[in-house]
């Protein structure tokens, strides 16, 4: 792989930007306290109409970390990484989303994983889902995502049954393996980091370090708080999957977005939706309606116990 010998690296930090005035300082702070210096960050102001840019703005000129801000008409945040991406001039290119927080050893040791594997064309890490506290105003790490036990992450994703990978904010990959050849697809929404990453792992092997490096804040804001955007989401990307993993169809598939939606509407109250979505899910695949529900209480589960080991070790 070009560039996979170079000594320390050039990182593009590739950073999507949408009135993200409460999060984006603590997010940029996390940049600047890598301790990897090889970094250039390339924020993508994707239409903002807060005071986001004025708050980057005080506190760049205290770091000595490259930075570069592009103003675009608001065209969605697949737009906004693709645009960032090309603009790049890194050998390496770290997506980082405008409210999550980065570990100050995150890319020191993603580098070093991936110079010590040359076969890998990315590597992932751990992450927490974080969020603040009303009292103290502070962010709290409430669950941990681990790899852990996952033997093939795109259909642990995609089947919705186990953990995402989080790839926009815990990538690091090599920018000569996937350019010219996959980007992110705009007409997706919460599907659109799935998507990228079953594409990029056809490319080439993906590493994983299993310790939790990045804090993945939650808040009602996000896309992912969405049922009807997941459901639309995931019928457009089994249109543009070629090769489902192995042990998946797009009726399980399906039936399993459905059921999942059926849980979220019902926490929210939307009784309707939620009992519309219960009966296409069980149309479709009438053990989605068990599988889901144990697969988040499992999840949740091994989440609340590796919190604990990780207060006490």
């Amino acid at each position: 792989m070009l560039g996979k010998s170079i000594s320390k690296p050039l990182v593009s930090v590739v950073i999507p930007l949408y009135n993200s005035e409460k999060w984006i300082k603590e997010t940029l702070l996390s940049v600047y306290k890598q301790s990897y210096e090889n970094i250039e960050i390339i924020i993508v102001n994707d239409g903002s109409t807060d005071r986001s840019i004025h708050l980057i703005q005080e506190i760049a000129p205290q770091n000595n970390t490259s930075l570069e801000i592009y103003s675009i008409k608001n065209s969605g945040v697949s737009f906004a990484r693709n645009f960032g991406i090309q603009k790049s001039r890194g050998d390496l290119i770290a997506l980082l989303d405008s409210d999550d927080v980065w570990d100050s050893e995150k890319l020191k040791l993603q580098v070093s994983f991936l110079e010590e594997h040359p076969q890998s064309i990315a590597v992932l890490c751990d992450f927490y889902i974080s969020k603040v506290n009303s009292r103290n105003g502070k962010l709290e790490n409430k669950r941990v995502i681990s790899k852990r036990g996952v033997n093939d992450i795109g259909r642990s994703w995609l089947s919705l049954e186990g953990n995402g990978a989080l790839l926009s904010s815990t990538a690091l990959i090599w920018k000569s393996s996937f350019i010219e050849k996959i980007s992110f697809q705009q007409d997706l929404g919460t599907a659109a980091d799935l998507c990228f990453y079953l594409k990029l792992a056809e490319l080439g092997a993906i590493g994983h370090i299993s310790n939790p490096m990045v804090q993945y804040r939650q808040h009602s804001a996000q896309m992912h708080t969405n049922p009807d955007l997941l459901k639309k989401d995931f019928i457009l990307l089994m249109d543009n999957i070629e090769h489902l993993p192995a042990n998946l169809t797009k009726r399980k598939v399906l039936g399993n977005a459905h059921t999942l939606s059926s849980l979220v509407n019902f926490s929210n109250g939307d009784y309707r939706k939620a009992f519309q979505d219960l009966r296409i899910g069980f149309f479709l695949r009438p053990t989605s309606l068990i599988r889901i529900p144990v697969s988040i209480i499992y999840k949740r589960l091994i989440s609340f116990l590796t919190i604990r080991l990780i207060k006490k070790g």
